[in-house]
């Protein structure tokens, strides 16, 4: 657990983003030296994988999960239709649903 009364003898190094402009100088440059482009890497993941995770965030309430709310998920077709009928049958307003 964090002591309040500890202080760190290092100072802190934050830094401010100031906007796109700014990207640049985070990314990491690539095998040829040049910057790296701001798409994020993709990774493929079961559900089961990532399901209790997301569930403790959103039941804790932690901040970062709201970063990613407008993120793009990809799911199966059939993951879709359950998930459909399930916020059909239990009055969820959904806007993909």
């Amino acid at each position: 657990m964090y002591d309040s009364t500890e202080r760190s003898e290092t100072p802190s190094r934050l830094r401010l983003y100031r906007g796109p402009d700014d990207i640049e100088d985070c990314l990491l440059p690539s095998a040829s030296g040049t910057p790296a482009t701001a798409q994020p890497a993709v990774v493929a993941l079961r559900l089961r994988d990532i399901l209790p995770t997301l569930v403790e965030a959103i039941r804790g309430n932690y901040l970062w999960i709201e970063d990613f709310l407008d993120d793009e998920v990809k799911i199966t077709e059939d993951l879709y239709q359950v998930l459909r009928a399930f916020a059909e049958m239990h009055g969820i307003n959904q806007e993909v649903c």
